[in-house]
């Protein structure tokens, strides 16, 4: 998704369909995302899905570097 966009990234939300965190999907997008030059953020959402899903992840590719690598 990083190397087609132009802007940002969002995935929402951050939960399972039980309402469990997904922290371990999360460390791997964060990981590979930020390797790849990519800034992340991770913030509250003014909508809230599900149970405890009140929270996203904003990845904005990187501008200065040739985006066909990622």
């Amino acid at each position: 998704m990083l190397r087609v966009t132009r802007r940002e990234v969002r995935i929402f939300p951050l939960v399972a369909d039980s309402g469990e965190p997904v922290e371990h999907l999360i460390e791997a997008v964060v990981e590979v995302a930020t390797a790849r030059g990519a800034c992340v953020e991770r913030g509250p959402s003014r909508y809230e899905f599900q149970r405890g899903g009140n929270e996203l992840l904003i990845l904005t590719p990187p501008t200065s570097v040739d985006v066909q690598g990622l």
